[in-house]
């Protein structure tokens, strides 16, 4: 009888935005090329202040779906994220970082 054991997924797709708002940005990103023989379970996102090296994780509860709403950011400055996969076997390599965004509500005034 021979067993298998699933491999970590592959790194999921570059994160875009999909909308910006005055302390909050929503992402999107494609379900990795390969889930590595095993279904994946959730996806973990970080982010950092464009221009710094430190990484912090935006969710504390499994994100299950491709897309996530990130609040409690800070108006004018800039980010950059990241998304991880994970299935059974453990996580991905993380993504690409997204593009930076500065974080600004559409509706303020310039």
């Amino acid at each position: 009888m021979r067993l298998y054991f699933s491999d970590a997924p592959d790194s999921p797709g570059l994160p875009e935005v999909t909308e910006v708002g005055g302390d909050f940005v929503s992402l999107k990103w494609e379900k990795p090329k390969s889930d590595g023989g095993g279904r994946i379970k959730s996806y973990w996102v970080d982010k950092r202040e464009h221009g710094t090296d430190n990484w912090h994780r935006v969710n504390l509860t499994p994100c299950l779906t491709n897309m996530i709403n990130i609040p409690n950011l800070i108006e004018d400055r800039r980010y950059e994220f990241r998304v991880f996969a994970e299935n059974e076997a453990g996580m991905s390599k993380p993504s690409m970082a997204s593009n930076s965004v500065k974080v600004k509500d559409p509706n303020g005034t310039l």
